[in-house]
């Protein structure tokens, strides 16, 4: 499966990245800013091997922030593997957690 690419789409509600394709080991990331006050929530559509592995999740918003990243600097990542996608703090080198799994397409 390390040979099929990996198609990502994140959106928050104001900007639309548009599909991104990704080969195994590549890194998409991409930076903004808040102001005080401001709340930004970007969501992050995967599909790999054809659609059969899909998942829709939440990949940035004041709430992981808090919970998972180091909150001075916002800087989280994600870890997308065969079993699912985890979250950690760039700068803190936190731990990884896993924070979905994959949903199954029987039929594509």
């Amino acid at each position: 499966p390390y040979n099929v690419p990996l198609v990502i789409h994140c959106k928050s509600s104001d900007r639309d990245r548009g599909n991104e394709t990704l080969k195994f080991s590549d890194d998409y990331n991409w930076e903004f800013f808040m102001g005080d006050g401001q709340r930004v929530s970007y969501s992050c559509h995967f599909w790999w091997l054809k659609g059969r592995k899909q998942k829709e999740l939440v990949v940035f918003d004041v709430n992981l922030i808090k919970n998972y990243c180091v909150e001075s600097s916002h800087a989280c990542g994600w870890v997308v593997k065969e079993d699912g996608f985890y979250l950690y703090s760039k700068r803190g080198g936190g731990p990884f957690y896993k924070m979905a799994d994959w949903d199954i397409k029987e039929s594509v």
